[in-house]
């Protein structure tokens, strides 16, 4: 018999990788990003503390700011990937010939993002982005293994969620729902 097992409920259990959606701001993402690797979103909120005493002990503290970032490694050439992670860039196809131009252009253009997992009972889990901006930097190493192409994307506090509702104050950077099977 096993010591110090807590309680738990294990509808609630899961592992596995995670579908990334991507479209245009103010709608629902429909748009497959493609072949990925470990899709992660990270939520970052800096303090602010207040201290009083000696030794000073913190007796207040406020967030003062939040991140929410979305990273995930694409294994597929696909340019209109690449161009919406910089957020600039203009792809073209031709016959079989697909190009994307790059540079000179300072604006970056923003999306909407969704992930979804399915968990082993079947219930999904979806993350649904209001806006993100990507991160602007792309490095590809050409060698042995299959290329992967680094992604990051930073939320933006979005205005209208994806049937252009107006998002609620305290919900600004994403939702994130557990549907149960």
């Amino acid at each position: 018999m096993a010591f110090n097992v807590p309680s738990f409920n294990r509808r609630l259990f899961s592992f596995g990788p995670a579908i990334v959606r991507i479209g245009a701001v103010g709608t629902t993402p429909l748009t497959d990003v493609g072949g990925v690797r470990d899709p992660m979103y990270t939520v970052t909120r800096e303090q602010l503390q207040v201290t009083q005493g000696s030794p000073e002990v913190v007796v207040e503290q406020w967030t003062v700011k939040e991140d929410l970032r979305i990273e995930f490694r694409g294994i597929e050439w696909n340019f209109a990937r690449m161009a919406e992670c910089l957020g600039a860039g203009e792809v073209t196809t031709v016959g079989l010939t697909s190009t994307m131009d790059f540079g000179g252009d300072p604006a970056t253009r923003s999306f909407a993002m969704m992930l979804e997992h399915r968990q082993p009972d079947g219930s999904t889990i979806t993350m649904s982005i209001w806006e993100v901006k990507g991160d602007a930097t792309m490095s590809v190493t050409f060698g042995r293994e299959t290329h992967e192409f680094p992604y990051a994307f930073n939320a933006l506090s979005g205005a209208s969620n994806f049937v252009g509702a107006i998002t609620p104050v305290r919900g600004k950077l994403y939702r994130i729902q557990r549907h149960a099977a």
